[in-house]
């Protein structure tokens, strides 16, 4: 789906929400994938309350261990424009950018990590 595709989608969903409710809200985005869901819902609902809870291939730092998110890494370097597979420093940084705080990473049995983040 094309990223304008998806930002329209999610206005819309943030729009209906909205308008559903005058209450503060409590949204579990559970598989929060890009975030705008949460992200968008926060910024109609200023009092709304997001957890966030994302299950990624997360690389170390030095970008080739452990080996299944490093082969996930360049499966997405090598097949998408631009792609790649981020640390979890990037991936806390671009939450907290975007007002989520908390942010802590959790590693199931597994290869991905499991990351939860509140807003």
């Amino acid at each position: 789906m094309p990223r304008t595709a998806v930002y329209a989608e999610t206005q819309a969903i943030a729009d209906l929400v909205a308008e559903s409710s005058t209450e503060a809200l409590k949204v579990l985005d559970i598989a929060a994938g890009h975030g705008l869901f949460g992200i968008t819902i926060a910024q109609r609902n200023v009092r709304a309350e997001i957890v966030a809870v994302v299950l990624e291939f997360v690389p170390n730092a030095d970008r080739v261990s452990p080996p299944v998110p490093a082969r996930f890494s360049l499966t997405m370097l090598a097949g998408t424009p631009g792609g790649d597979a981020y640390t979890f420093a990037e991936l806390r940084q671009r939450l907290e950018g975007a007002g989520f705080s908390n942010v802590s990473a959790h590693a199931p049995p597994t290869p991905e990590t499991i990351m939860l983040a509140e807003k």
